[in-house]
């Protein structure tokens, strides 16, 4: 019965800090508003967590762990640099991280936006590193392996750039509450684009 109670407490304390955090940020909210929202003593908080950012690691770390893992998830390759080729590549690679979005918005509106002050303060940047790491793979693949020997890739400030859009979709999704629907459209959106992109800049390479 002891450790039901326990573990209530344990749960109720996640609660009321996600609550809070996400409403006044990392940085605005202490241990001890915490323990007040849970009506219990700030001494008693500590024996369940060791610090704020403990309570931070329970609520967005496994999160964070994820995003890092869904970069490296997908190692296929476009097998040419054609339009039909590369958006179907395109699909199926944002494909897992559009869902990941949709599964865990509460969550990412926490991690993007109210984690100043925290070791998460950089989380975009760092997903946009990770993402740009594979984008510049596939790419380099592409023109690499393609017919067309003397081809050479978009830059890396390009790519970086490329990336970075797809993150400032995700924040408008959830800064601004729209649907998933238009999430999906977004992407969708931004996928044809990139590869509109793609086939004028490979035609002015082979004029």
């Amino acid at each position: 019965m002891a450790q039901v109670k326990k573990e209530s407490i344990r749960s109720d304390i996640l609660d009321k800090s996600f609550k809070m955090i996400k409403e006044e940020g990392y940085g605005a909210t202490t241990m001890r508003q915490i323990a007040g929202a849970c009506h219990i003593s700030a001494s008693n908080l500590y024996n369940y967590f060791d610090n704020k950012e403990a309570i931070l690691d329970e609520l967005v770390g496994e999160l964070y762990q994820e995003a890092v893992t869904l970069s490296k998830i997908n190692r296929s390759k476009p097998q040419s640099l054609s339009q039909d080729v590369y958006l179907d590549y395109l699909v199926a690679a944002t494909a897992s991280l559009q869902s990941y979005i949709i599964k865990n918005k509460e969550l990412l509106y926490i991690l993007i936006f109210q984690t100043m002050g925290s070791k998460y303060e950089g989380f975009c940047d760092s997903i946009v590193e990770r993402y740009y790491e594979y984008e510049m793979w596939s790419m380099n693949k592409a023109f690499t392996e393609s017919r067309v020997p003397p081809l050479k890739g978009p830059s890396s400030t390009m790519i970086k750039n490329v990336c970075g859009m797809y993150i400032d979709v995700t924040k408008c999704y959830l800064s601004e509450n729209k649907s998933d629907q238009w999430l999906t459209e977004k992407v969708e959106e931004l996928n044809l684009f990139i590869i509109g992109g793609l086939s004028i800049y490979i035609r002015e390479l082979v004029k």
